[in-house]
């Protein structure tokens, strides 16, 4: 095993903030700029660490699955990890045969009937 693997930073736990020693080894790796669209992050642009993988994806919280965005990139790849994890659940759930209990419980047919329904489907 190679020395540079043995000295990447692997978080104890999801909640653990990225050490500034890492953030600056990330920073420079990227050589300053965002990782995304490839501007240089000085003054106001101020760089954002990042998961390549996000966490609520399945990504690791390691060194090597970190990145530097820029604000703008972060939010538009944040929302994209968002976006991504509602269908990952939705097929989960449609897999494992969970429904959604119903709202509308009781109704009327044409005949002027009411039809109750039990809240599961």
């Amino acid at each position: 095993m190679s020395r540079a693997i043995d000295t990447l930073w692997v978080a104890k736990n999801e909640d653990q903030a990225i050490p500034p020693r890492v953030k600056l080894r990330i920073f420079a790796a990227a050589g300053g700029l965002c990782e995304e669209c490839t501007n240089l992050i000085v003054g106001k642009l101020r760089p954002e660490y990042d998961h390549k993988i996000a966490l609520i994806n399945g990504g690791s919280h390691t060194e090597d699955n970190l990145q530097v965005l820029c604000s703008e990139c972060h939010k538009v790849k944040t929302r994209a990890d968002v976006a991504e994890k509602s269908v990952m659940a939705r097929k989960q759930r449609k897999a494992a045969g969970i429904k959604k209990p119903r709202t509308i419980r009781s109704w009327r047919r044409f005949d002027g009937s009411v039809v109750t329904a039990p809240r599961e489907r």
